[in-house]
């Protein structure tokens, strides 16, 4: 399985794969790691308190890593149990300022009133979802538990095509199924009722599987 991932821009969903294991380096545990950027750290943990109480899904593993060659925008990534943070970017200012170039090109949606830090590790946290959905589905791709999720928002919604639905949440979520899920859940907890029409519809399905 691949590994999902929120890009600084470019092409980094996971229908390419997603982030190639090869290119992370010095992958370390994130709360233990001294170093780390305790605001940021606080931000991760809240996402992740907010989300467990609201679809019941933990996070195996947060990590903290070094991301290079040609992954190196990736400001995070995930495997579906565990979600890693590029180092470059965990920081407030670089963080900030990368998830607003995106947000500004249309290539991710806004962040609402949250922090760009929780805004990543929401995203990264709907493919976390996304394979926990699966396996109540009985399938365990990440991108196959996704196509399923996709057709039924893009049905919902009444859309012609999952290309057209896509579009209506983010660039990236043109990327992939599962980025697209990604994105709308990151949507939705951003920005609660103003989250696009699309998020709405992948936010209920992914909360009708996972009752």
């Amino acid at each position: 399985m691949g590994r999902g991932s929120s890009g600084a821009g470019g092409n980094l969903g996971r229908g390419d794969g997603g982030v190639n294991a090869a290119n992370i380096k010095n992958e370390r545990d994130l709360l233990s790691d001294t170093k780390a950027n305790r605001a940021d750290v606080n931000d991760v943990l809240m996402t992740a308190r907010d989300i467990h109480d609201e679809y019941g899904v933990d996070v195996g593993q947060f990590m903290l890593a070094e991301v290079v060659g040609k992954d190196s925008t990736t400001m995070a990534y995930s495997d579906g149990t565990d979600i890693g943070f590029n180092s470059k970017y965990f920081n407030g200012v670089n963080m900030e300022g990368a998830y607003k170039a995106c947000v500004d090109s249309g290539f991710h949606p806004s962040n609402g009133n949250k922090t760009a830090m929780q805004a990543v590790a929401s995203h990264e946290y709907g493919h976390v979802l996304t394979q926990k959905a699966g396996e109540r589905l009985g399938v365990y791709d990440m991108d196959d538990a996704a196509k399923i999720i996709v057709d039924r928002a893009t049905a919902a919604t009444k859309h012609k095509g999952s290309k057209s639905f896509a579009k209506k949440i983010s660039g990236y979520a043109g990327h992939s199924n599962a980025e697209c899920v990604a994105e709308a859940l990151a949507d939705v907890y951003c920005n609660g009722k103003n989250a696009s029409a699309e998020s709405r519809a992948i936010y209920k399905e992914i909360k009708s599987i996972l009752k």
